[in-house]
């Protein structure tokens, strides 16, 4: 959200501008590609989207201005064009994950480009990573990871220390899989992490140790499934939790989920994938192609 609109990464059709008091939409035109996969706002209002075979799109809106990265053998150059994910961080650098091509991080300030290929760059050294799904932020300045293989990853700009957090089968403690598909910061600085098959895990920085909330077939306020793709922490405290079996709502006073119902007309099925935003008091669900509008409970 930005200036009283809402921007939508589309899978066909590039990125879509929603006026919500006018309910109209219009595309943005020069976005490199038409499959987008991320959009992230950094600090001084520029926007940046991913494109699954259009790479990087850098817009600023007040001079609508486009700057591109593309694979391509220049300065500019990124490690491939299959972008998934970008996050903005507090320092001005931009996050990028290739898919399947490790990752990049653009220094805003200077254009520069860095490969987690490069042997030469801290990056490669100290994140040696080829698959992520998420970047995040913590309060603490720390960047976190999210790998398809190796656990989630902490790592301080400040010393260039990386913490891995994988899966120990003889550990309670540790990481419930090591797909981790999102990532989350409640206010009380607690981390959340979607994986694949290991449901929710919940990070507390204060004891070092995971937990984690799963399916239990026989609790129906458990969590309704343990493939999380998204997790998203409403105004109110509540967590919205996107799954391969539908999406639910986290009460973290109740300690329990509850399923977030769409009607059926609205497209729900048993193999829906959803993530979610929030602007003001509504809740916008992504269903595919399909997107809900709620108020926010």
């Amino acid at each position: 959200e930005y200036e009283g609109r809402f921007y939508l990464a589309t899978t066909d059709g590039g990125v879509c501008m929603m006026d919500l008091k006018a309910g109209t939409f219009s595309r943005i035109k020069n976005v490199s590609g038409d499959i987008i996969k991320d959009i992230c706002i950094d600090k001084d209002g520029t926007f940046w989207f991913a494109s699954s075979g259009g790479g990087v799109t850098q817009w600023t809106p007040e001079e609508n201005k486009f700057e591109y990265y593309h694979e391509d053998g220049t300065e500019k150059s990124i490690n491939n064009n299959r972008a998934r994910t970008v996050f903005a961080d507090s320092r001005g650098w931009i996050w990028v994950s290739c898919w399947n091509g490790g990752y990049n991080v653009i220094e805003k300030s200077t254009g520069k480009v860095y490969s987690s290929k490069d042997t030469s760059s801290v990056f490669c050294k100290t994140l040696p990573y080829g698959l992520i799904s998420a970047f995040w932020e913590d309060a603490q300045g720390f960047m976190w990871l999210a790998t398809a293989e190796e656990g989630a990853v902490r790592y301080n700009p400040e010393t260039g220390e990386a913490t891995e957090f994988t899966n120990d089968i003889n550990d309670i403690y540790s990481i419930g899989d090591n797909t981790v598909l999102s990532i989350y910061e409640d206010k009380s600085k607690i981390m959340w992490f979607g994986t694949w098959r290991g449901g929710i895990n919940i990070y507390d920085p204060k004891i070092l140790n995971f937990g984690w909330y799963k399916k239990d077939p026989e609790d129906s306020l458990s969590l309704i499934n343990n493939n999380v793709y998204s997790l998203c922490i409403s105004k109110s405290g509540k967590i919205y939790v996107g799954t391969s079996a539908g999406a639910c709502i986290f009460n973290p006073k109740t300690k329990k989920f509850a399923p977030l119902e769409f009607k059926k007309t609205d497209g729900q099925n048993e193999n829906s994938k959803y993530s979610f935003d929030e602007f003001e008091d509504k809740f916008f669900s992504k269903n595919w192609d399909t997107i809900f509008i709620k108020r926010i409970i």
